[in-house]
């Protein structure tokens, strides 16, 4: 059956770099996972192909139909629930509670525990009486698979798209990396010298995925959608999920065929994670000639599309990067000292969530949080408390002269957001768009990495093993609502998570996670 054969696709996309990363791994591992049933009816199939993003999603969608339990054996239910606990630990964002998620994974798992060894038609000839008993079993474990897509499609849909994409990745640059690796080894000396130390494969691309992340959980547009009902939901997550994918393999194409230790860091990582046969075969010209590395590339792009059905690999061409407006998509990414390029370009993927959504952009550029967005949209009254929150700062005129210093910086700055730099450079720009610039607060090591905020004109100093680990430094809008957020002030994060100065994990908005700069230390981690 289709969808079973699905399944197992999607089974096989579990052992990803992030999950390799996360402290969930042991929930992944794979003697958790029945490969056996991967190996006898997937690995062997004639057609052997990971799936698009939207198969995937009409997966997920099956799921939360009336489809009778009796269509699935225990362990093909098992695996779809153990698939379903990974991906809904891969969605869930930077600041957001897992306690309650991670609750809902042991009441979906515990069943299987205590479950029959298997379930099987043929076991209603041997035993009737225990296949009542076993349908019953069924019955309720898949009853519990369907409230736990419902209560958690927003992290579903999100672990989706990232699977998806670092899968897609990983396929298309292991397919090159034996090429790339013998092309490169004899160039590498000159571009890398023994102090330098660039960045495993799975290092980047996890810090990819979480600056990914870290812009979805502040992205207003986002946290206003309705994922039980909104169809945008979906069609959202496809665009950043896609943009993910072309942004990783942009970073990593560039560097992959001058490290040759990358290359076999590529193989042995596929070597692991993907099926027998994926790969494009050894006949296959433009995978494995080594003088066609753009063009490998170029293709690798035009497969993501086709994965999310998307139409966005024509920017990756050499035409299209030197097309790209300023205000629309930023230039090529700068590395830290030693390093490959990293973090994710943040005006792309703001301005795919936003589009149709300008006020709701404005609002979340005038200081409302996220919640206040989605509750006065919901109410209908997100435009007039806007048009008044406008009104009220240009009826002042210090606090229109900031509001315009701030909105003119915000767009100056946005092509180099969330890019690695030297601090001198970060301090530069913001000065010269009319902001205040501030020296690196006491106590960050001078090997902690250094970008552009997000948005906000500010500093982040970033742990160099650690991009979950930072400091990010505000200028403080004059113009705000919040008095907290007026002056300079400090955001301190610690494996993701919001801190206040005692080091106590916080809600990211709270006045407490923002720290007043000219009081502020790093103690350490």
């Amino acid at each position: 059956m289709k969808l079973f054969r699905m399944l197992i696709n999607l089974l096989l996309l579990v052992i990803t770099p992030t999950f390799l990363l996360t402290p969930h791994t042991k929930l992944l591992a794979t003697e958790h996972v029945p490969f056996g049933i991967a190996s006898h009816r997937a690995l062997n199939s004639e057609n052997n192909l990971l799936f698009s993003y939207d198969e995937l999603m009409a997966l997920i969608d099956d799921l939360e139909s009336d489809r009778a339990p009796e269509d699935y054996s225990a362990e093909e239910i098992e695996a779809i629930n153990r698939y379903l606990a990974g991906l809904a630990l891969e969605g869930t964002l930077p600041g957001e509670s897992t306690a309650l998620l991670e609750q809902d994974i042991v009441t979906l798992l515990s069943p299987f525990e205590y479950a029959p060894p298997y379930y099987d038609r043929a076991y209603a000839l041997m035993a009737p009486g225990e296949l009542t008993l076993c349908k019953g079993w069924l019955s309720e474990s898949w009853d519990k698979t369907k409230t736990f897509v419902k209560e958690h499609k927003k992290e579903i849909i999100i672990g989706v798209a990232i699977v998806v994409a670092v899968t897609i990745v990983v396929i298309i640059v292991a397919a090159s990396a034996g090429t790339a690796a013998a092309a490169g080894a004899a160039g590498a000396a000159a571009v890398l010298s023994e102090h330098d130390k660039a960045p495993s494969l799975e290092k980047t691309i996890d810090e990819k995925i979480y600056s990914f992340k870290e812009l979805a959980s502040e992205e207003v547009v986002l946290e206003s959608i309705d994922y039980q009902n909104d169809p945008s939901a979906k069609t959202t997550f496809k665009d950043l999920g896609a943009l993910l994918a072309h942004e990783t393999l942009d970073g990593i194409s560039e560097v992959s065929s001058m490290i040759p230790r990358m290359g076999e860091e590529i193989k042995e990582l596929a070597s692991h994670m993907l099926p027998n046969g994926i790969l494009p075969p050894e006949n296959n010209e433009l995978f494995w000639n080594a003088d066609k590395h753009e063009e490998r590339y170029a293709k690798g792009h035009e497969i993501i599309d086709q994965a999310f059905s998307t139409n966005q690999a024509p920017l990756y061409t050499p035409e299209g990067k030197e097309n790209r407006l300023v205000n629309t998509f930023t230039q090529p990414l700068l590395p830290p000292p030693g390093g490959l390029p990293q973090g994710v370009s943040v005006s792309k993927f703001r301005q795919i969530a936003t589009a149709g959504r300008e006020t709701a952009a404005l609002a979340d550029e005038l200081g409302f949080t996220a919640k206040e967005i989605t509750h006065l949209e919901k109410s209908g009254t997100l435009k007039r408390t806007v048009a008044d929150a406008v009104d009220k700062i240009y009826s002042n005129q210090k606090m229109a002269e900031s509001y315009e210093r701030f909105k003119n910086a915000k767009a100056a700055l946005e092509p180099f957001a969330g890019k690695y730099m030297p601090e001198i450079e970060a301090q530069r720009l913001i000065q010269q768009n009319g902001i205040r610039a501030f020296p690196r607060p006491k106590g960050i090591p001078e090997n902690w990495h250094v970008k552009l905020s997000d948005k906000g004109a500010g500093i982040k100093y970033v742990h160099p093993d650690n991009e979950q680990t930072y400091v990010r430094v505000m200028p403080g809008k004059p113009h705000s609502k919040y008095s907290h957020q007026q002056k300079p002030y400090v955001v301190q994060m610690k494996n993701g998570k919001t801190i206040d100065k005692s080091g106590r994990a916080v809600h990211k908005a709270a006045p407490e996670a923002h720290l007043a700069l000219e009081e502020y230390v790093y103690t350490g981690e």
